[in-house]
């Protein structure tokens, strides 16, 4: 994953429970054994889905709450590409676990402890947000400049106006969140 080999996504959201995480309802459940999960349940809207080598999925357990690396070569999952009204680049997929056989060494952490690394990872995305304005505000500069020069196409402007309205949208949300 590191060398860009294959590649991997966070998928913690579901029809059913959106962004609630504890409404969760993808199921990791322990073999007789002890030596491999069965997860069964589905996850949508989920980012890099579609190309996703593994998920690192938020699953219910005996336990409460985990986190499984689940690698697509188990077998049975599936993902289908969801339309979105941004780029279909992003891989936005829905994705099935249909009786997955997970060995339990792909268990991130410890079982029960899921929440917990989920709500951090979830507070920790507010940061990337904070730099989301500038870098999104400086691709409207560099892509404009490219248009301006003659060195993209024109169809290219669409992409600054994009970046633009984004970092705008970004800026003015954190300013709201900061005066609560």
């Amino acid at each position: 994953v590191l060398a860009g080999d294959k590649f991997i996504c966070l998928a913690i959201s579901e029809a059913f429970a959106g962004s609630d995480v504890m409404g969760l309802r993808t199921t990791a459940t322990l073999t007789d054994d002890g030596e491999h999960y069965i997860v069964n349940g589905t996850k949508k809207w989920i980012t890099n889905g579609t190309f996703a080598d593994y998920f690192s999925t938020a699953v219910k357990t005996d336990q409460g709450f985990a986190m499984i690396c689940i690698p697509r070569t188990a077998g049975n999952v599936e993902t289908k590409q969801i339309k979105t009204s941004y780029s279909t680049t992003a891989g936005t997929a829905y994705v099935t676990f249909d009786n997955v056989k997970v060995p339990k060494k792909y268990l991130i952490g410890e079982d029960g402890m899921g929440i917990y690394y989920i709500l951090a990872a979830l507070n920790d995305v507010k940061i990337f947000y904070r730099w989301t304005v500038p870098f999104r505000g400086l691709t409207f500069l560099v892509f404009t400049t490219v248009v301006i020069l003659g060195i993209a196409p024109l169809k290219f402007i669409g992409v600054p106006i994009w970046e633009l309205t984004g970092a705008i949208a970004t800026g003015i949300a954190l300013a709201r969140e900061k005066q609560k």
